[in-house]
């Protein structure tokens, strides 16, 4: 009875972080911060803490399932086509935070010799966001301790560059950087008619979204049992990921919006559970080495991200929303677009490339993780 209370107790709080979003104090923290902050509150309480195999299990479920959601929904090939310097832009970011995370993560390992691990979550997370940074970690076995102190180092930095990019940030690099032509952008195209979806039409695309996810999760266990006969996480991962990817480029399925909303849920769910499972004293023993860690990595992958944009002469606006995009994920496109660029035709881009972070993320976070162990074992020998 009690473990049954306590799982509608995890996957309900989700629900009661966004409502609580709408207070500004609560607005400050986001969902993912609330959620965290719930499940370690609740996980440090004696005798609430649900069963750590347990949770581990539906941590691992909640955020396979919701991968494919969160991709079903993005039309890769409009955006290759026609957000040119987009593409570009974000291809310069996913290059800095690389080259950057290899020559700098190395280093750390007289910290820990895991560091190879939260390099491979950096570089997922400041491609697609915080999703990446789950998965990633959970592909590499990173405990859980860990996956709340990079997440927490990501947020207070993630923080401060929001606050930048909110206020100094196209004021100081326009002065350096073209202005937003709208010839070479790629520009949103409007609907038909803009009304919403009546809700038996949105519990349906909620549903086959569901279904299709839970039937590629089956599909990425199967194979990887066929293969390696056990479950291998990486190789699942990444293969949930190449299939949700295939599936949208299906008209048909980039049509149930209603998935991605059910994703960004489930990652809520995975953010309780962790936060569950997190021992609040652990936080403090490797947090100060992650912080110096991630601040190095965020800082030089953005400014380097700035200097490459100027060489190639890309537009402020897009660098900026590609940015934001690469290191938030799609959550904060649309302030960034609306309120600090004042300029909503790179919305669109914005929250495709995002997706596209979410996607690529996966493999570029294994593969960086590996060539970090690499060079790391090479400089210890």
């Amino acid at each position: 009875m009690k473990t049954i209370f306590l799982l509608l107790l995890f996957f309900s709080f989700p629900a009661i972080a966004f409502i609580l979003n709408r207070w500004k104090i609560f607005r400050w923290l986001g969902p993912v911060v609330l959620c965290y902050l719930f499940g370690i509150v609740l996980g440090n309480i004696p005798g609430l803490q649900l069963e750590e195999e347990l949770s581990k299990n539906i941590a691992g479920v909640s955020i396979l399932i919701a991968i494919p959601l969160l991709l079903f929904s993005t039309d890769f090939l409009g955006w290759i086509r026609h957000a040119r310097l987009a593409v570009i832009s974000f291809c310069l970011a996913i290059f800095s935070v690389i080259l950057v995370s290899l020559l700098v993560a190395p280093w750390f390992s007289f910290y820990d010799p895991d560091f190879w691990k939260v390099g491979g979550m950096m570089v997922g997370v400041y491609s697609g966001g915080t999703p990446n940074l789950m998965s990633i970690g959970m592909a590499l076995g990173v405990e859980e301790e860990t996956y709340i102190i990079v997440n927490t180092a990501d947020i207070t930095l993630g923080g401060i560059y929001l606050l930048f990019l909110m206020t100094f940030a196209k004021p100081l690099l326009s002065k350096y950087l073209p202005a937003f032509s709208q010839e070479t952008h790629f520009h949103e195209q409007k609907e038909k008619e803009n009304i919403p979806s009546p809700w038996k039409e949105k519990v349906y695309q909620g549903g086959i979204s569901l279904l299709l996810s839970c039937l590629l999760f089956c599909i990425g266990l199967g194979l990887s049992k066929l293969f390696f006969e056990k479950i291998h996480e990486a190789f699942t991962i990444l293969t949930i990921t190449t299939l949700a990817v295939i599936l949208s480029f299906s008209p048909k399925v980039r049509a149930w919006k209603m998935g991605y909303t059910i994703g960004d849920y489930l990652i809520l769910v995975f953010c309780v559970l962790m936060g569950g499972l997190t021992q609040a004293q652990a936080i403090f023993s490797k947090g100060p080495q992650v912080l110096l860690y991630c601040s190095i990595i965020l800082s030089s992958s953005i400014l380097l991200h700035y200097l490459l944009a100027f060489f190639w002469r890309i537009d402020v606006d897009t660098v900026l929303i590609t940015s934001t995009a690469a290191i938030y994920g799609p959550a904060f496109v649309g302030i960034i677009a609306t309120r600090s660029l004042k300029n909503p035709d790179v919305m669109l881009s914005g929250l495709t490339t995002g997706l596209v972070g979410i996607a690529i993320g996966n493999y570029l976070g294994v593969s960086v993780a590996y060539a970090i162990q690499f060079l790391q074992e090479s400089l210890l020998k």
